[in-house]
């Protein structure tokens, strides 16, 4: 028997959690948004952020979008019809205001996607629509293709000259893709170079960042869970809003070797390995 573990900070089961998440209000933390996608996938991407004292909402209007130090558009198994609620919603207009008004956006995975110009599938892998436009915040063009992308990867940052990716050129980083389609740059900088697969390595370029650096999307989920990585970006955010730079100690570390050792100190895991021939 494993005794029920509280305080510890690893993903939720499914998306109903996010309907059941309390409002976080933190007095002069980075208040990070979220879109809330019907369709919404890997949520637990952003679980990192509140490691290190961010607030991170779920939002699914522009009223409950407001003005955030960061917008994230998340992963989606549907990246269309996701697209079409956040046109529905009219959370594409609140969000190109929000850039205009120099709120920094990341897209991942189908929400690195919707970012682009256009979104084909002539296809039609996912939908009845041949081609539909993005929203316009990155020159890309993604096109769906009946084969599906699923590999983890490791690389390095390319980009980090200005915005959030500033001083981060040459950290290791790495996470895993799935995804349906591939995605073309018009122009722009790539943001990561990725080398390593676990079939060996690779040699290709993931992720776009707009020419004021404080938009980019990546296909690469997991992404901020990489320590260094995550903890620069946010401080280039808290030195845009004059905040003191958060240091190494306040990173709370990770929570899933905590429940390994809980699991290990009440389960017999030589027996368990036994049993499953490890």
């Amino acid at each position: 028997m494993v005794p029920y573990f509280k305080d510890i900070a690893i993903a939720q089961e499914d998306s109903v959690y996010l309907d059941e998440r309390p409002e976080q209000r933190v007095e002069g933390a980075l208040d990070i948004a979220v879109i809330q996608l019907p369709y919404v996938s890997n949520y637990d991407d952003f679980d990192p952020f509140e490691q290190y004292g961010c607030v991170v909402r779920f939002v699914q209007s522009p009223d409950s979008l407001g003005s955030p130090d960061l917008i994230i558009v998340p992963g989606t198994k549907n990246t269309v019809n996701d697209l079409r609620f956040i046109r529905e919603q009219g959370l594409d207009n609140a969000l190109i205001d929000c850039v205009a008004g120099g709120v920094p956006v990341i897209g991942v995975c189908g929400g690195y996607q919707m970012l682009g110009e256009r979104i084909d599938d002539p296809g039609h892998v996912e939908s009845n629509e041949d081609s539909v436009p993005g929203l316009g915040l990155l020159n890309v063009r993604t096109s769906f293709a009946a084969e599906k992308t699923t590999t983890q990867v490791k690389g390095q940052v390319i980009a980090g000259g200005m915005g959030l990716l500033a001083g981060l050129k040459g950290i290791p980083v790495e996470g895993y893709e799935i995804h349906m389609g591939q995605t073309v740059s018009g122009a722009g900088n790539p943001a990561f170079h990725l080398v390593e697969t676990p079939q060996g390595s690779t040699d290709y370029f993931d992720g776009v960042v707009s020419g004021n650096g404080w938009i980019f999307g990546t296909y690469m989920h997991g992404l901020f869970h990489n320590e260094k990585f995550t903890r620069t970006m946010l401080n280039n955010l808290r030195q845009r809003r004059g905040m003191a730079i958060m240091s190494e100690a306040l990173y709370r570390g990770d929570d899933y070797d905590k429940l390994a050792d809980h699991v290990r100190k009440h389960l017999d895991m030589r027996r368990v390995y036994d049993i499953t021939g490890v």
